[in-house]
């Protein structure tokens, strides 16, 4: 029983280490992009806050959410 089950195990094995991959670049790219989409939405804020000031917050908040 145990030689089957560890032979159903290395059947199955490269299938498996196959996808594992495309997890492992998807584990450090979205973090990353993440960082981009907040340092761009920081960087519309301060822009809004050259052009119009501080006194708005509805003009500030506007930067950090895009559609």
């Amino acid at each position: 029983m145990e030689l089957k089950l560890a032979e159903a195990i290395m059947a199955e094995r490269p299938s498996i280490e196959k996808g594992i991959n495309v997890v492992k670049i998807i584990s450090v790219v979205a973090p990353l992009a993440g960082l981009l989409g907040t340092v761009t939405g920081m960087i519309v804020t301060f822009q809004q806050i050259t052009l119009f000031g501080t006194g708005d917050p509805k003009i500030m908040a506007g930067g950090y959410r895009k559609p």
